[in-house]
């Protein structure tokens, strides 16, 4: 009798053992992954965790900042030594390896169409301006992306071109922190710049500038399926549509490139 409860006893102890260990992880290994996107403002190391890790690892790697989270269509590179300065003084963090750099992206959002067109509408039906106005033709230049999905949109400014027979529109995210701001253009069957004398808030004007002389901006090419991105300073200053110059200041070399929104140039492979 005393055998058999004595037994029982080893094989519960053996079982709770058994248990602390896959709880704590002990005598684990985990290695973290390469690339991951994050959402939330601030990198974790709980981020870098796969499915699998233990629920202690996961606990204590939540403690551990690793800094900003980078913008959209940007990218942060952790080198291991970065990520092993950060756990080599927790003991349960010790089980951490790396196989080599971690990318970090950003998780973002497209804006989209249909939320576009329904501001715009709104706001015309406000300006008593929608009749003759095709927002189901509204269009803009490239795909603008926010930090939050279906974010709450405002227009900042509208514009007639009676030229290109638009109305040109600005928009941007209630929240600023959340997108850029950002052009639109919606064909018009009447001369736009009669919209002036009923909505005082339509301003009848040349075309916007979008770009500064000195100022920086981003020049993307694009040849599908390549897209690349890069920082220039704005040699000429221009408006939706216009040709201007611009240099990388690293090598000096001068790109000619259309504006195609603020702060964005566009240009061919």
């Amino acid at each position: 009798m005393s055998l058999a409860t004595n037994n029982s006893w080893l094989e519960w102890a053996l079982l709770a053992a058994l248990a602390f260990s896959t709880e704590s992880g002990a005598g684990q290994t985990t290695v973290l992954l390469r690339e991951v996107s994050v959402s939330r403002d601030t990198i974790r190391l709980s981020d870098l965790l796969p499915p699998d890790a233990s629920n202690q690892m996961r606990r204590a790697s939540e403690q551990v900042e690793l800094g900003r989270t980078p913008q959209c269509h940007t990218e942060r590179v952790f080198e291991p030594s970065e990520i092993e300065k950060q756990t080599s003084s927790s003991p349960v963090l010790l089980g951490l390896m790396l196989s080599g750099p971690v990318l970090v992206q950003r998780t973002c959002f497209p804006i989209r169409r249909e939320a576009v067109q329904r501001v715009t509408s709104e706001f015309l039906q406000n300006q008593e301006i929608a009749a003759g106005v095709e927002v189901s033709r509204i269009a803009w230049s490239e795909t603008i992306y926010a930090l939050q999905e279906n974010p709450a949109l405002r227009i900042e400014q509208a514009l007639p071109d009676p030229a290109r027979r638009v109305l040109q529109i600005r928009l941007r995210c209630v929240e600023r922190a959340v997108c850029p701001s950002f052009w639109v253009t919606v064909p018009t069957t009447q001369r736009p710049h009669l919209f002036a004398t009923t909505a005082p808030t339509v301003e009848s004007r040349q075309s916007p500038v979008l770009v500064r002389v000195g100022q920086r901006v981003m020049l993307i090419f694009e040849d599908p399926p390549l897209r690349m991105q890069l920082p220039v300073t704005c040699l000429q200053s221009g408006s939706l549509g216009k040709q201007v110059r611009a240099m990388d200041s690293s090598t000096r070399r001068v790109f000619q490139a259309e504006v195609t929104g603020a702060g964005i140039l566009r240009a061919h492979l």
